[in-house]
Formats: structure tokens, sequence, C-alpha cells
């Protein structure tokens, strides 16, 4: 089954996928039951995108269900490309995914590099670039991306 879906549809709730990118060991380690020694528990941990002119300062913290967490834009330097802005709430839980967020991290720097025009040195038959699932429990599944 082949399924389309467009960048902004990559991250729950339109995320900016660098701000993703920062978010997600810490959405891993607190939804798999762990902590961080330099912070009180249910305080949450500050993460701040790598945007060196715009960047957003993130608090990020479990929710009351184990498997949900809360990132709120506590800080924002100049203008978020995304529009991102002090105040902003988004809650990652499994369900708010439609990508896997393992892959998509995975792929992050490779979709970086497309949109800037580079070519990977994986396609397919017709010159599309090619990324598997570094995630061997999932079978390695195979990406087909498109820059539009």
């Amino acid at each position: 089954m082949k399924e389309a879906l467009a960048a902004e549809d990559l991250t729950p709730q339109g995320l900016c996928i660098f701000a993703f990118h920062s978010i997600y060991p810490y959405y891993l380690t607190l939804i798999n039951g762990g902590r961080f020694r330099w912070v009180r528990p249910k305080n949450g941990v500050i993460v701040q995108c790598p945007n060196p002119k715009d960047a957003l300062e993130m608090k990020v913290f479990l929710s009351d269900t184990r498997d949900t967490v809360r990132v709120e834009v506590i800080g924002a330097r100049g203008e978020c490309l995304k529009g991102h802005k002090k105040g902003d709430i988004f809650i990652l839980s499994p369900d708010t995914f439609k990508f896997c967020p393992k892959a998509l991290d995975a792929f992050i720097p490779y979709l970086n590099l497309l949109a800037k025009g580079e070519k990977l040195p994986w396609t397919d038959k017709d010159c599309k670039p090619i990324l598997k699932c570094p995630h061997s429990y999932c079978g390695n599944a195979e990406f087909l991306f498109e820059v539009i």
C-alpha cells in the first residue's frame, strides 16, 4: 500500500520538523519511564530547536498518561519559520503520528538534503530516493521520497 504524505503532515499538529528532531529523544525517554536527573519529576526538561537565529525554547514533560508528552513553547527568539510562538502547545502520543516517528527522526538529515536539491545514492529505477527504516524490528520498511 502506498500512501503519500506532504512534509507538513509528517509531524503531529504541524510541529516544525527540526523542533521535532530536538524533542524526540526526550519524548522517547519519558514515554519509556526514563527521567532526567537534573530535572525534578513532572517539571519537564527544556529543549531548544537548532535554529541559531530564531530558536524556540520548549518545555517537554510527561502528561497524566504514560504515553503522552506535552510540549509547550516557553520562549522564542526571532520569528520561527513555521510560525510557532510562546504559548503554543503540542501533544505527542502514539496516535498523533501519521508517520512512524522513529523512521522520521532517522530520515530528517536526508530529507533536509533532498529539500536543498542534493541527491542520495539510494534510488529506485526512476531515480527517486529510497530510504530504509533503520529499525529492524519493523521489517526495515522502505520509503520512497519525492521532492515536489
